[in-house]
């Protein structure tokens, strides 16, 4: 039996879709949550330094992977130990500048959605001492009482943040995932 014209047209038109669908479902890796995270390294795969002399400034960034929903805001605030001095901080150059400024926690916003890694804000940090082993954590917003990302959705609904690891402090074995990221779970962010 012969097929027609059409038929076969629309055979290769149902494999080219096939095709794509399996290509795209292979390539796309947006998440149903979106996570946050602190790192030392523009690749954000580095959470810890090692504090051999005193005085010796080092850089620490937020970077989150938003969910599927894409983001434009992100609020938090972190906590360190009290032998590290806060010198100053650094938000993304993309980043919109705040009408208002936030002088309690960290408030970053975008003028356009974001759906992949982007990173935040960095902090400098100045250790007093080399202190012993440690962390800088992320915690809520202080008015907020939060740790959120507004999606791009319209108006911007609030999606809460699943945090990736805190920032540890002479300790290079401490485990990367916290109590509220699996391992499994931040290991597929970096499988493309």
């Amino acid at each position: 039996m012969r097929m027609s014209r059409f038929s076969s047209v629309l055979l290769l038109c149902v494999a080219v879709v096939f095709v794509s669908l399996i290509f795209l479902s292979q390539t796309v890796s947006a998440q149903p949550v979106p996570y946050l995270g602190l790192f030392i390294d523009e690749t954000h795969s580095l959470h810890y330094v090692m504090l051999s002399t005193p005085l010796v400034p080092f850089e620490v960034f937020s970077w989150v992977y938003p969910s599927e929903n894409g983001m434009v805001c992100a609020e938090f605030d972190i906590v360190y130990p009290e032998y590290l001095v806060m010198s100053g901080h650094t938000d993304n150059p993309e980043a919109l500048i705040p009408i208002v400024p936030d002088p309690d926690g960290v408030t970053v916003c975008f003028g356009e959605c974001r759906t992949d890694w982007v990173w935040l804000r960095s902090f400098n940090f100045l250790p007093t001492s080399t202190g012993g082993m440690d962390f800088i954590r992320i915690v809520p917003h202080p008015i907020s009482g939060v740790v959120q990302a507004a999606t791009c959705h319209e108006g911007n609904p609030y999606e809460t943040f699943v945090l990736m690891n805190y920032f540890c402090i002479n300790d290079p074995a401490c485990p990367i995932a916290n109590e509220s990221a699996s391992w499994g779970a931040i290991k597929t962010m970096y499988e493309d």
